[in-house]
């Protein structure tokens, strides 16, 4: 059954009326929370513009540095940046965030900020820490600083210091009748970093990281590793051992995905980035380079005023061409052919391909259904001189034959 361990109504620090503790003791006096870490905590930052997130970003930076436990793990805390949301009961989520009430409850005079843990037959399973926004804050180091009516100056970074040393598992223990110099002490002091009693506290935490393993190593393959304007290539992303998300690149990918198809504009690199719970690997990359590519073709393409009245029309995407020829055929009657993909020579001067002759319903009745395009009737080769002038060679329906084109210009 979950259950709140402990609700820290800080005493910290005090808004007014504060004594500076004096330390009689650097003996090690630290205490433990009743509940131990269930796992790595990540905590979801949604600190209002008044305090902001950074503060707390550095004191987890600080307890990572130390370490959490006997094994001393660097990596306990994580922190994303998050929208701002309830921090008030069970919902399996770590928030740090800051209100103006304890969860609609009026926070007392002296409260800078609540830290409440949440856990199941001994671990903890979530951490929530709330600050009070209706408090004055600033960060500075040192000694305390005091205003002019003697009140404390609130110093947030104090405040992160202490909170996350909750959440890692660690009391008062000046509340345990030790006198020791520490963060974790229920009074405020001019002590505003870590002691050696939090370091060896943070050691004796009950926690140790499971074995996770290495980070993926990963490949990147593209295939094709070069495409025409127009065409796509395949990116396969291999790792070792296996990555349970992936951080792409250029690519729009999710990042659940491992492979995924590109069609680049221009040469394009690429990375991606296995990750897995030891972590995130070094990027593998892959360049997928564009082909030099065809000129601009499309147009209207005829032999001349001397056979007006058929011609050949070139749409073009990229590299590739779709062709229509308007012709007549033997009983001088108006037939069309189309050539819908061909192949390019290695410099892209001449393309070639299949010619068909498609039958469907006419215009007023036509049905995507009544569409046939039929078997192929001949094929067709275009060898261009230059972006204004070609040869069209073709054999369609047993035809043979050969003519000069030009742009039809208007």
């Amino acid at each position: 059954m979950i259950a709140i361990l402990r609700s820290v109504l800080e005493r910290l620090l005090f808004a007014f009326g504060l004594m500076v503790m004096l330390i009689a003791s650097s003996a090690e006096a630290y205490r433990l929370m009743d509940s131990s870490p269930g796992g790595r905590l990540t905590l979801n930052l949604a600190m209002q513009s008044n305090i902001g997130n950074q503060p707390v970003s550095d004191a987890l930076a600080q307890w990572n540095q130390v370490g959490i436990g006997p094994s001393q793990d660097h990596s306990f805390f994580a922190a994303k940046t998050s929208a701002a949301s309830s921090s008030c009961g069970y919902n399996q989520v770590n928030e740090v965030t800051s209100a103006a009430t304890n969860c609609g409850l009026a926070f007392g005079s002296s409260t800078l900020a609540v830290t409440v843990i949440w856990s199941s037959a001994g671990k903890v399973v979530e951490v929530d820490v709330l600050f009070n926004n209706t408090k004055s804050w600033s960060t500075y180091s040192g000694p305390l600083k005091y205003n002019a009516n003697g009140t404390a100056i609130n110093d947030i970074n104090r405040v992160a210091l202490h909170e996350l040393g909750h959440a890692a598992g660690l009391d008062h223990p000046d509340e345990a009748g030790q006198s020791v110099n520490s963060i974790m002490n229920s009074r405020i002091s001019n002590t505003y970093t870590l002691q050696a009693d939090d370091f060896a506290g943070a050691h004796a935490i009950s926690w140790q990281p499971a074995s996770v393993g290495s980070a993926p190593v990963c490949t990147l393959a593209a295939s094709p590793a070069v495409v025409n304007v127009g065409d796509s290539s395949t990116l396969v992303a291999t790792c070792a051992p296996a990555a349970t998300s992936y951080i792409w690149s250029n690519t729009g990918f999710a990042a659940s995905a491992f492979t995924g198809v590109i069609s680049p504009s221009v040469t394009t690199g690429y990375t991606v980035t296995g990750v897995n719970a030891a972590g995130a690997g070094s990027p593998a990359s892959v360049v997928v380079s564009l082909a030099s590519g065809a000129a601009n073709y499309a147009d209207l393409w005829w032999a001349g005023n001397s056979e007006n009245g058929w011609g050949l029309s070139i749409q073009q995407h990229g590299s590739r061409l779709f062709n229509v020829l308007y012709v007549y055929d033997s009983v001088g009657e108006p037939v069309w052919y189309v050539m819908p993909a061909g192949a390019w020579n290695s410099d892209f001067t001449t393309y070639t391909g299949l010619v068909y002759q498609p039958t469907s319903a006419p215009l007023s009745g036509y049905t995507p259904t009544s569409f046939a395009p039929g078997a192929a009737v001949g094929n067709v080769t275009i060898s261009f001189a230059d972006t204004s002038a070609a040869q069209l060679r073709f054999t369609i329906n047993g035809v043979s034959g050969q003519k000069s084109m030009q742009r039809q210009v208007f």
